[in-house]
């Protein structure tokens, strides 16, 4: 008897290695798995202009990374104390105006500089609801508490977001002819916009993904949405808001990510790196025990051959500690 639908892809062609820059963007998936992997040492960037969840918002950000467009003073809004800008997250923002933009072109730079070189991008769609900025008319990333007479919400059409993705990613590919570009739909269920309304809006997401799959060279699609409606599909995989996935729900993508992405060789260094950092978690009650200098000399001489075989990772962290305990 089978009492769950399982849900399995075969594993990726062009697998990532510990070598290959990957950058993560777009809401919590993105969040997740980017963070997961900077725990495991791999060459990541996640979220330069933090969580950002519609498409065109998305759009807007990686292009003005690849034009380094920067913003003006005089985009910026006074709200609760903090200079804001409708297109960047709170975390860029600041009580001084010019800190903030000092703050965005930061991120806009790193982003640029990491576009050029990530072999992997992958692009979380997290809703298709949007507000459009009224004086303006352009969709933003974020209201900012600004008052909400400014805004107007709207249900983005499948076919603007469509466009905007399709042509960022052009550009992407054209700045930097070696990416691979994934897109992904946040399982994550917005539900202040209504049950009915989240699954309209996952629907216009989902069916944008696969359509720039199907049009577009080197782009694919990670069904991390339906590992969790579908395969999972339980409310104990979900945290106690029943809203954003729980964290065994979070480790078992994660194990189909590795599965999917990683070869052999990436998950032996993996198992290395897991083992060097539970080490590096492990206190030591006796650290001048004979058994206590023999465990930091055994993952210190560890560490070494580790880096001389794979001389991108960085255990400061652990050697201080190994060193220090």
């Amino acid at each position: 008897m089978k009492f769950r639908t399982e849900l399995s892809i075969v594993p990726n062609p062009n697998p990532i290695s510990y070598e290959d820059p990957v950058m993560f963007i777009g809401s919590c998936f993105s969040q997740n798995m980017g963070l997961i992997m900077q725990k495991y040492k791999f060459n990541v960037t996640i979220n330069p202009f933090g969580t950002i969840f519609n498409p065109i918002s998305i759009s807007k950000v990686l292009q003005s990374a690849i034009d380094k467009s920067y913003p003006s003073i005089d985009q910026l809004h006074h709200s609760q104390g903090i200079w804001v800008h409708p297109d960047y997250h709170s975390v860029l923002s600041s009580s001084d105006q010019n800190t903030t933009i000092v703050n965005i072109k930061t991120a806009i730079d790193l982003t640029h500089n990491n576009l050029r070189k990530a072999h992997y991008i992958f692009i979380t769609l997290g809703t298709s609801y949007a507000y459009v900025l009224n004086d303006s008319k352009e969709v933003v990333s974020n209201c900012h508490k600004l008052p909400s007479s400014m805004f107007t919400k709207t249900l983005l059409p499948l076919q603007d977001s469509l466009e905007a993705l399709n042509n960022v990613i052009l550009r992407i590919q054209q700045f930097n002819p070696n990416v691979h570009i994934v897109i992904t739909v946040s399982p994550v269920r917005h539900i202040k916009d209504g049950i009915i309304e989240n699954q309209r809006s996952k629907a216009r997401l989902i069916e944008v993904a696969h359509t720039l799959t199907e049009n577009l060279q080197n782009v694919s699609y990670f069904p991390a949405y339906e590992w969790l409606m579908d395969d999972l599909r339980d409310y104990r995989f979900y945290s106690d808001d029943l809203i954003h996935p729980a964290q065994n729900a979070i480790q078992y993508i994660w194990e189909k990510f590795s599965d999917h992405y990683f070869n052999t060789q990436t998950l032996d260094v993996l198992k290395e790196v897991q083992d060097i950092l539970n080490a590096g978690a492990h206190t030591l009650f006796q650290s001048n025990s004979a058994e206590s200098i023999d465990f930091k000399k055994r993952y210190t001489e560890k560490i070494h051959r580790l880096v001389k075989k794979q001389p991108y990772l960085n255990f400061d962290q652990e050697l201080d500690k190994f060193a220090h305990a």
